[in-house]
Parts: C-alpha cells; structure tokens; sequence
C-alpha cells in the first residue's frame, strides 16, 4: 500500500524541495494545493487537477492566499514539483485517493449504484473542512439528496488543506442534482436548504458573549455570511459547575514557536496545544496564552473596535478565525494571559467600546487585587486517568503525537506510551531522510520498529521496514503472522522470487506460485516446480523433450531437474537397461530395478544382489498388503487429493509386485528365497485368526523369518487379541530379543533395513525408500544424515517398538490369565534366603 501524504509528511520531507520557489509558510501552500487546486468545485466536475491558465486567472475572492497572478504562477510552479516528487516517491495525497474512488465510480455504474443503496443519510460535521471533492464523493454515496446533513462554521476554516466556502458547495448540489430534480419534476431537490444553528449547549453566557462579539467582527468584516446571518453564537444558560484540572486544562498558544517556548518554561505541568490542534476539543477550562503579543498581525488588531462598531476597514479574518476558535474551546472558564500591553490595548478599546456590556475582566500586575484574581489560575492535577486517556486517544488519533504522549503518560498507559513514543520515532525518521540524514532515518526506523512489534502494531512496524527497503524483513514478519500472500509480495519485491512461489505454494495458488518465478527468470526452478504439479500435459511435454538436442542434452536435462520417471522411460525407448537398472536402484524404485534384471537379464548383476532386491520387493509388498502404507497415508499432515493420488500408486506398485513375484518363480536363484516368502505369507492368516496360535516351525530360520517376528510386534495389533494365554505369541519374542541382542554386535543387520524400509546401493549412500515407516520419525528425509545416523534413527525406533509391544504383551497376558483360571491369589511363593541377624531368635 503506498503511503499517504498528509500536512506532516509534506511539512518535513517536501517543504525543503519546494520553500525556495514560494515566500510563504508551508500551511499557505498545502492549502492551497489541496484546497483550490487539486480540491475546487472546477476539480470536482472534471476530476482533473486545475491548469496553470486556469488557476492564474482565478478570481481572487476563491482564493485570497496569493492575490497577484505573479504569485499563483510561482504557486503553481510549485505544485507541479510537488506532484512529480510524489509520482517519483511511489506516494499519493488524499486527493488522489478520492479522485480514484470518483473515476472508478464513474466508470462502474453498478458499482456507483449498489453503493448509493447502502446508506439512506448522512450527518457530516465539521464540513469547513473538507473539499469540494470530498464533497462530491460524499453526494454519490447517498441515494437520496434529501438525505445529505452537512454542519460547519466557517470561522473555524483555519485546517492547513481547506479553503471552504458555502456557496461552492451550493453549486455543487444545484449541479449534481438538477438533472434528476428536472426528470422528477422536484426541483427543489437542486437547492439545499440552508439555516443558521443559533443556540450553543456546551459553553457558558460569558464565553458565549466573547464568541458572538468576535463573531459580529468577523461577520462585519466581509467573512461568509451565509453561514454567519445570525450574528449571534447561543443564549442558553448551562450550569455553574467547574470543570476539574488536568486533561479538562488546556494552555493555547499561536504556533510551534511559542509551543516549544513555553513548554521549555513550564515543563510538564499542564497541557499545551496550539491552536490549530485544538479544533474539535473541548476543555473546562482554557488559558490562551500570549495570544496577543506573539501574533504577527501586529497593528491590524487597531481596527477591532471599528469593526465592532460596524465600520470595516482593512481585517484580516483568517488570521482572526484563531480568535474565534480560541474562544470556543471553553466551556467554564476563559483566560487569555498577555506578556505585552501594548499589545493588548488594542483589543481591550474594541472590548470596552460598549460600555453597557462587560465582556472580560482585565487584571493588571499593578492592580492592587492581582493575586487574589490570579489565584484562579494555579494548576490541578486529574484524579481520573480515563479523562487522559480520552484526551490522548483524541491527540494520537489526530497524529499529534508528542501531546499524545504527555497524556498517556499522565494515564499510566504503557501501551499509549510505547506508540507515541513509537510514531516519534517514526516522525524523526522521516525528517531526517528529508535532510538526507539517512544514518539518524535508520535508526529512528528500527527504534519504531521494535516499539511497535513490542505492542503487536504488525502493520505499522511492516511499514517502517519498508521504508527501510529491507523487504526480505517485511515478508518474514507477514510470513509470522500467516499473512502468506503478502510476504510473496514483499519476498518478491526484495528479489527472493523462490521464496515468494513457496508462500503462493502454501497458500494453494499454484498459478502465482508459477508466474512469480517466472518473473524473477528463475527458470531452473520453474520447470522443476512445474513438471513436480504435473501442470505440463504429456503431448506438450514430449514436444518440448524433442526439443533439447541430443540423446546427452536430454539425459543431462532429466538428471538436472530430477525428472527420474521421464529418464527411466527414455533408457527404456534407447535399451540402456543397465543405466535403466542403476537409476532404479539410486532413486529406491527396487521393483523396476529388478524387473529389469528378470525381464532384460542383466548377467552383469550378481545373484547375492538380485536376491536382496528380491527381499525388498517381498517387503514392500506385505507393508502395502497389510495396509502398513495406507495408515501412513492417513496423517493429518496428509492432503486429501495428495492421500488419493498416493493410495491409486500404491494399488498400481502392489499389482506390479503381484505379477514381479511370480516371473522370480522361473529363476533358480530366487526360488529358495521365494519358497520362505511364500511361508511367511501364510501365517499373515493365523495373525488374523484370535482362536489359533502363531506357529513359526513352518517358517525356517533366515530372513523371512526374522522379518516376519519384528513385523508382527511393530505393526500388527492382532497378535495380541487372543482368546486364551497358550494362543499368546511368545515365541516372537523370544526371537526378537536374540535379534536385538544381536544389534550390539552386528553392523547393519539386513532384517532391520527391511524393516525400515532402508536400502544401501552397491556404493552409495543409505537411501530411505519411500514406504520407509521412519519417513515419519525423519520428515525431512536421510539426505541430512548420515550412514550412521540413520542405522541409529532405526535402532530406537525399533526397540521403541518392541518396548511398547512387550507392555501390551504383559497386559493381555494378565488379563487373560485372571479370564482363563479365576485364581484369587495374586502372590506367589518364592524361594530365596532369610538373613538373621545375631542373636535373633529362629523358627
């Protein structure tokens, strides 16, 4: 998500690029970018940003900030940098964000009208503050014209990105809505009506009086009087009562300036807020401090009284709106503290111009009641922490954080404070980055960064990260919290294009999970994902084989990206069954490992290996005959398609083993060994059988013999649902403990890799053959380990086994023992010696 630039962001990382092209503040200029523009009612109607002819020749009553067309030419000049470091930066304004919502809009009617169905009305207040475009956007999200409640005061416009006036937004309704007032012959709808709020419930008559003489001045001025007609602000009473200290208390002050000057002074004992950063608060008690004497306006507060007595002269009411917002904030108490009295004497002529009316109460320092009268002003502490945690959550939600900060920690709020604390840090960076101070910009960042993840702020910490364009980070702290899709994203964005495809893999977009690895060139690994979806149809894939050159370039191409079944067939088409018959062995596919050597007669193999090849197809035969495999299949870990695509090659390895068993018949090398499988085969039935013992006398000492003991102990349940103690079978056991006394001494016994599925090719490495039961116990596999390692993984898996196979032996013994003789004696006699000690009498 790209980021939004607001009056912070173009204050410290735009301001340095554009202040030498206009001699004005930064707050003039973001004004009148955004508000005359980018935001006039012209915007609105074409959703394109004003051009230079266009704004130039402006009436200078739309925008009074820059009167001179020598001056709009240099603010425009200025825009139009703005706009292209914006584009250069990856960021937009908020008018960029409402101008896409009003072109998609326009573009998409359904969409436009099922938006309109959603709300009926709308109550916006504090309208002074928006555009006209915002305005426009608010109109296409209402189905009815007559459901639009829009409330503001217009000598509260002193937003840095406003320049609101009401007769803009008349014209805006007239011409949205003329169209339909015509066609549904209510013309009215076309005309909003327009009326002045003329009662106020939250202040007191004294502070009510101070607004409306302010107010009558700024109407006299020439300030918008369509809004301000009533000439009056509200003539209720409300009660006495006191409003407590603390975060009730506010001080007000000019600007930054004077901010930190007094906040220097007194530290932390009350709050301090300038006055554009009170709008839309409101405090018991408010102290406005040299509001007078710190104001740039200097003289012009000379006119004030001729203004109260209607007569109107040079004024400037944007610069006097302050007063007015000042003013309103209170609701028991007003001060206004002055450190020059000559420049307070201005206004304290116009206040008691009217000699009949006493709007203030003037205290001197040489007025012999001086500290009786001040003594009102001494500071409170707040009892109730949820009023500054109230007032913080306010600050931080209006981005001033460092008064945020001030309120959470007189809240005790740990949480607030780290956020504050963290957004500082985020604000330092980025006035450092500005200043090309990219050391401090980092460190700011990663401060912020731990700040926000120790408060679980996951998606403020991503977007420091970003900022740090350290994107690996942003998609490892995604990737933590299960958002996979946006650490591909990320994973992507910094270059790790396997990575991405894996969090697309995981997320079961296997087309994305394609696409970013083929917009990162890593072909390599494209076709090996590829070929292991089997997203290539065969027709195409025997094309593009076709494709490679020669017999060399093809059989190097399958070795590369492990495409093993497509090299087994092409030894097959070319008759290279001898690197047919070693490719089979490496990869653990026995069965056409030796079906090769039956069918081709391989002489070169010797018998001693053709045996035990023969052994492990027995093997796997009996785990996919007894259902050992299908149990494996059936994990949790397992996907349900996955489980059905295993269980349809499982029944085609099974069958293949079928007809393999009986070619081995014609061989003379493998009849005696296939005569012992045979054996083991049928006492499987006696397994199943709960009314007959196990009899291992028809199964001669060997192989099949040994395997077929610790199979049965490992994987079949059965042996032990006996219906009577002399049906138990003891004799496996028996045989089993020689075999696992026998684990000391003997290296690798052929028994134990049988029966995990372990095979060692003639001068390979160990390799862990797919129906292996310790692929469990090593998901990833024995390519970490080594020859050793994996002799021991099977070692304790296999006396694990037999542990918990001889406690249920113990246990079904005894419970048939108690079934099958009834005894009631549990203790038996035992022979053995009686030590006396000396002297002790005998019996």
């Amino acid at each position: 998500m790209r980021k939004v630039v607001d009056f912070n962001v173009f204050k410290t990382e735009y301001w340095s690029c554009l202040s030498n092209l206009v001699p004005s503040s930064p707050e003039l200029l973001f004004s009148e970018i955004m508000g005359v523009i980018k935001g006039s009612s012209v915007t609105a109607r074409t959703l394109m940003s004003l051009s230079r002819e266009e704004y130039v020749t402006k009436s200078g009553k739309l925008s009074p900030a820059f009167t001179t067309e020598v001056e709009r030419d240099r603010v425009f000049s200025a825009f139009e940098r703005y706009e292209k470091l914006k584009k250069q930066r990856d960021e937009v304004d908020e008018l960029d964000r409402v101008i896409e919502l009003l072109k998609a809009l326009k573009d998409n009617p359904t969409l436009a009208q099922n938006i309109r169905q959603c709300f009926e009305e709308a109550y916006v207040d504090e309208v002074q503050d928006l555009r006209c475009l915002d305005i426009v956007l608010l109109l296409s999200c209402v189905c009815d014209a007559r459901g639009i409640h829009l409330a503001g005061d217009t000598a509260q416009c002193i937003s840095k990105d406003s320049v609101f006036r009401f007769p803009e937004i008349k014209a805006l309704f007239y011409e949205y809505y003329a169209f339909l007032g015509d066609e549904i012959n209510q013309p009215e709808l076309a005309r909003p009506k327009q009326f002045a709020l003329t009662k106020n419930y939250r202040s007191h008559q004294g502070i009510l009086s101070l607004a409306s003489f302010v107010m009558k001045m700024l109407w006299t001025a020439g300030f918008d009087s369509s809004i301000l007609s009533a000439k009056m602000i509200g003539l209720v009473k409300l009660n006495d009562r006191v409003g407590d200290f603390g975060a009730e208390q506010v001080i007000l002050v000019r600007d930054d300036t004077s901010k930190n000057k007094l906040q220097k002074q007194i530290g932390e004992m009350a709050l301090v807020l300038t006055i554009l950063e009170s709008k839309g608060m409101e405090f018991d008690d408010v102290l406005a401090y040299d509001f007078f004497s710190a104001s740039d306006v200097g003289s012009s507060y000379r006119c004030l009284h001729l203004l109260s007595q209607g007569d109107r002269k040079q004024f400037d009411s944007q610069k006097h709106a302050h007063l007015y917002v000042a003013v309103t904030r209170a609701r028991n108490q007003l001060w206004f503290l002055e450190s020059s009295e000559s420049s307070v004497k201005p206004v304290l002529e116009a206040l008691t111009a009217d000699e009949s009316i006493q709007l203030v109460d003037v205290v001197r320092q040489k007025d012999p009641d001086v500290a009786e009268k001040v003594r009102v002003l001494r500071a409170g502490g707040s009892v109730d922490p949820e009023r500054w945690l109230k007032r913080g959550a306010h600050l931080l939600h209006q981005k001033n954080y460092a008064d945020a900060l001030f309120c959470f920690r007189k809240a005790n709020d740990r949480k607030g404070v780290t956020q504050c604390e963290a957004w500082l840090h985020e604000q330092q960076g980025r006035i450092c980055r500005a200043t090309e101070d990219m050391q401090g910009f980092s460190e700011n960042y990663e401060k912020a960064i731990t700040l926000f993840l120790d408060i679980n702020l996951i998606t403020e910490a991503a977007e420091c990260l970003e900022g740090l364009e350290q994107y690996d980070r942003v998609a490892r702290l995604w990737k933590s919290q299960g958002q996979l899709r946006k650490a591909a994203m990320y994973f992507e964005k910094g270059g790790h294009y396997c990575s991405a495809s894996e969090c697309y893999h995981l997320e079961r977009d296997f087309e994305q999970a394609v696409e970013v690895l083929r917009r990162g060139d890593e072909f390599d690994n494209l076709i090996t994902y590829i070929t292991k979806q089997g997203r290539v149809s065969p027709e195409l894939r025997a094309k593009t084989i076709d494709l490679l050159g020669s017999d060399v370039d093809k059989e190097a191409f399958f070795r590369e990206f492990e495409m093993f079944d497509q090299l087994c067939s092409f030894y097959e088409a070319k008759e290279q069954y001898r690197d047919l018959f070693e490719l089979c062995l490496s990869i653990g596919d026995l069965t056409t490992a030796l079906d090769t050597i039956i069918t081709h007669g391989l002489d070169s193999v010797s018998d001693n290996d053709v045996e035990k090849l023969f052994n492990y197809v027995v093997t796997e035969s009996i785990f996919i005959r007894r259902g050992v495999v299908n149990s494996q299949l059936n994990q949790d870990t397992a996907q349900p398609e996955q489980v059905g695509e295993d269980f349809d090659l499982i029944t085609e390895q099974s069958e293949r083993s079928r007809v393999l068993l009986k070619k081995a018949h014609s061989l003379p090398i493998l009849e005696k060994a296939a005569s012992h499988w045979e054996k083991a085969f049928l006492l499987f039935a006696s397994v199943d059988n709960p009314d007959t013992s196990i009899n291992l006398s028809d199964l001669q000492k060997g192989l099949a013999r040994q395997f077929f003991c610790l199979f049965a102990i490992a994987f079949e349940r059965k042996i032990f649902s006996r219906s009577k103690v002399s049906f138990l079978p003891t004799h496996l056991f028996l045989q089993a403990t020689q075999l696992l006394q026998d684990l000391t001494s003997e290296k690798h016994p052929p028994w134990l890799y049988m029966l995990c599925g372990l095979f060692e090719p003639p001068g390979r490495d160990t390799i862990m053959l797919p129906w292996s039961p310790l692929r469990k116990e090593i998901p990833e596999g024995a390519d970490n380990l080594s020859t050793e390692g994996i002799f021991q993984c099977a070692r304790r898996w296999i006396l694990d086994k037999f542990s918990s196979g001889l406690r249920m032996f113990d246990e079904t013994a005894q419970n048939l023992w108690k079934i099958e003789f009834n005894s009631s004696c549990i203790f038996f006699l035992i022979r053995g010696e009686q030590y006396y000690p000396n002297n002790a009498p005998r019996y």
